[in-house]
């Protein structure tokens, strides 16, 4: 499931909680609401393979000064953490759920193994 951080803190506890997070910061914009069926067609896969990874979505009416803290300057705009530190970054997306869950999951993968990491994503 992917959830919602509707504030500061929320964002923060889930960080805090979860090993591997991806985090999508959203807006109202079409390509924000496109981007949300990446997110769950990326849940879906990741259910699927048994990933610990956790799913977040932030949106910018809810969490104005979280965009602002984390430097988000455009949306839809994605951070990997790991341990609690951004490991993966990736803004804007193509437009086309496969290709773009398929290009999230491929340097998602890629950046965990530089860290010497065998998470399933």
């Amino acid at each position: 499931m992917v959830r919602t951080a509707n504030s500061t803190s929320d964002y923060y506890n889930i960080l805090s909680r979860h090993s591997l997070v991806l985090v999508a910061f959203l807006d109202n914009s079409e390509e924000s609401r496109r981007f949300e069926q990446v997110l769950e067609r990326l849940d879906r896969e990741l259910r699927w393979v048994n990933s610990p990874a956790e799913l977040v979505k932030v949106y910018s009416d809810k969490c104005k000064d979280l965009f602002l803290r984390e430097k988000v300057d455009s949306t839809p705009y994605v951070k990997v953490y790991l341990e609690g530190k951004v490991i993966f970054e990736q803004r804007g997306s193509l437009g086309d759920v496969y290709k773009d869950v398929y290009i999230l999951r491929r340097g998602v993968r890629d950046t965990l193994r530089r860290y010497g990491k065998r998470i399933r994503f």
